[in-house]
C-alpha cells in the first residue's frame, strides 16, 4: 500500500531532508511579527483595512493598502506571507540594502523560497505568492511600545515599501529577458530585520499549510535555546499570542476566543514538534510546558555537530511515523520482516 500523501512517513522524509542539508535554506523574521503576526487566514471581509495585535509592551497596526479605485488591496495573511517576508529579511541581512532583488523570473525565485512545487492557477503557489507580495509592498504598519511616561509616546510607522517593480516571466527564458522584479524596503523594516531571528525557511514550507504551525515554530525557534529554566504559558497567554487577532473585550466572546485558539494549538503542535524534534515542549490540560532545547538554526560554525546529533535519532523517529501511519489506516503492528 503506498503511503497516503499527508502521511507522518512523508512529513519524515522532508525533515529528514532538511536536516541533513550542508547549507541549511535560512531566513529572518523581525521579532516584532513573531510577537504580533499577520492574519493566518485570509479575513472574511477581505475589504478589511485595519489589522491591530497587541502583546505586552507592544501594538503592531497592519492597514491594507488601496487600489486606484480606492478599494481596499487585502492584508496580507497566511503562509506564504510569511516565508516571503522571511527571505526579504535575509536579503536585507546579506547585503546591508533596502533594495532586495527578487529577479527576473518568478520560477526561479520560487526555488529561492524553497517551493518544489511551483503550480499556476487561482489556486496554486506562484499566483498565491505574487498575491502576498503585492498585498505587502502597498501596505501600511505601524509598531508602538508603550509609553513609559505620560507625556511619551514611543513608535515608527511605514509602508512596508518605498519603491517596487514586480513584474515576472512565467519560466526561466533567456531568451525573452524581462528587467528584474524587485522591492525597496522602508527604514522602518530594515532597522528590524537588523535584530530578526533566524528561521529555517525550508521548515516554514513544510508547515506551509498552517500559518498558526508557521507562527508556533518561530515562536519556539527563537525562545527555546534561551530559556535557563522551565517555562509555562497557560491558555490566555497563548491566546493572546497565538490568536487570530486581538483578545476580545467581550467575556462571553473571551472564552470562545481562548478555547479555540488552545484547540487550534494542540492540533497543529504535533507537527511542529516532527519538524523541530528537538523541542523539548510538553502539551498539558491548561497550556505549554517549554524547557531548553537545541536551537533549530545551529549558530555558525554548528552545522556540521548539529547534523550528527539529529541523526543519532534518525531511524527512531522512522519507526515512530510509520507505526503512526499503520495506526491512522487501522493496523497496528509493524509487518513481519
Amino acid at each position: 500500500m503506498p503511503p497516503r500523501r499527508n502521511s507522518q512517513l512523508n512529513l519524515f522524509q522532508a525533515v529528514a531532508e532538511m536536516d541533513e542539508r550542508l547549507e541549511p535554506l535560512i531566513g529572518y523574521t523581525p521579532g516584532e511579527l513573531v510577537q504580533c503576526a499577520f492574519p493566518q487566514i485570509k479575513p472574511k471581509n477581505d475589504a478589511r483595512r485595519v489589522w491591530l495585535r497587541r502583546n505586552g509592551a507592544l501594538t503592531v497596526k497592519l492597514t491594507a493598502g488601496t487600489n486606484d479605485d480606492e478599494s481596499s488591496t487585502g492584508l496580507p495573511y497566511g503562509p506564504k506571507s510569511r516565508v516571503f517576508l522571511a527571505l526579504c529579511a535575509k536579503r536585507i541581512k546579506q547585503t546591508g540594502s533596502a533594495t532586495v532583488e527578487l529577479g527576473a523570473s518568478q520560477n526561479a525565485f520560487m526555488d529561492t523560497l524553497g517551493y518544489t512545487s511551483k503550480s499556476g492557477g487561482k489556486t496554486g503557489n506562484k499566483l498565491l505568492v505574487a498575491e502576498q507580495a503585492r498585498r505587502i509592498v502597498r501596505a501600511n504598519l505601524e509598531v508602538r511600545w508603550d509609553k513609559d511616561h505620560p507625556n511619551r509616546d514611543r513608535g515608527g510607522g511605514m509602508r512596508f515599501a518605498d519603491f517596487w517593480d514586480l513584474w515576472w516571466d512565467r519560466a526561466k527564458n533567456p531568451t525573452h529577458p524581462v528587467d528584474g522584479s524587485y522591492i525597496v524596503f522602508s527604514r522602518l523594516f530594515v532597522n528590524m530585520v537588523e535584530n530578526a531571528q533566524p528561521v529555517n525557511l525550508e521548515a516554514m514550507v513544510i508547515l506551509g499549510k498552517s500559518a498558526l504551525a508557521q507562527d508556533l515554530y518561530t515562536f519556539l525557534s527563537g525562545r527555546l535555546y534561551q530559556l535557563r529554566r522551565p517555562l509555562k504559558l497557560n491558555r490566555i497567554q497563548l491566546a493572546v499570542q497565538f490568536g487570530n487577532g486581538p483578545l476580545p473585550e467581550d467575556p462571553g466572546r473571551l472564552a470562545d476566543f481562548v478555547s479555540e485558539t488552545w484547540r487550534n494549538i494542540r492540533t497543529q503542535m504535533p507537527a511542529v514538534l516532527r519538524v523541530y524534534h528537538e523541542a523539548n515542549v510538553e502539551l498539558l490540560d491548561d497550556g505549554l510546558l517549554l524547557r531548553e532545547s537545541p536551537p533549530h538554526v545551529p549558530p555558525r560554525g554548528g552545522h556540521a555537530l548539529t547534523r550528527a546529533r539529529r541523526a543519532e535519532t534518525k531511524e527512531t523517529r522512522r519507526v515512530a511515523a510509520i507505526l503512526e501511519d499503520r495506526k491512522a489506516s487501522g493496523q497496528l503492528a509493524l509487518p513481519m520482516a
